[in-house]
């Protein structure tokens, strides 16, 4: 079980060092709770933009200076060529794949019907929060469960020694007890001897 601790740090750390670099950076960030951040964060820059407003091409550019994400920068790049290729505002986004199926289709409508300010202040990552939040609740209590098991192995290892060194008569049975992680069960198991 040490070993595993032992690999699982050094991977750790290996994973913290690779997300400080720009390659660890690309790959980490983009990973879909990285892109639904920046999605949202492209939302919520539009809806400044349009709430001021100015036009969508320039909340889009605005957008992209602020997202720190090379893969969420590639996609509004994408869509401003779709925009440079005659495709609508709306359009364009849902090609790009900036936003899911589903926002992209709401844009749309609310382009059409004068909304979108509003449609664009609904940020994309709330909805989506619910089921990260569950999932990494799930590798928290796995992590805490690996913890939990290795800190018994310990235990239980010390308590063999214990009850070793008593067997090997290096140690008295009140020492034996004392020291032990149960004193309970080292008393019952030297009863059993």
């Amino acid at each position: 079980m040490l070993r595993f601790i032992i690999a699982f740090l050094v991977l750790l750390i290996i994973c913290m060092i690779l997300y400080h670099t720009d390659l660890g950076r690309v790959l980490f960030l983009g990973q879909k709770l990285a892109m639904t951040v920046a999605s949202g964060r492209v939302a919520n820059c539009l809806y400044l933009v349009l709430s001021s407003g100015l036009d969508s091409n320039i909340g889009l550019t605005l957008a992209r200076e602020l997202v720190n994400n090379p893969h969420m920068q590639a996609l509004i790049d994408k869509c401003h060529e779709n925009i440079r290729h005659g495709e609508s505002f709306d359009k364009a986004l849902l090609l790009s794949g900036i936003f899911s199926q589903m926002y992209a289709s709401w844009i749309a409508i609310g382009s059409r019907t004068g909304e979108m300010e509003s449609i664009v202040s609904q940020r994309e990552i709330n909805t989506d929060t619910a089921s990260y939040l569950t999932a990494l609740r799930a590798a928290l209590r796995q992590i805490n469960g690996i913890i939990y098991t290795s800190a018994a192995e310990n235990m239980i290892a010390m308590d063999s020694s214990i009850l070793q060194l008593y067997k090997d008569g290096r140690i008295d049975k009140h020492t034996a007890i004392s020291e032990a992680v149960n004193p309970e069960i080292m008393s019952k198991r030297l009863n059993l001897l």
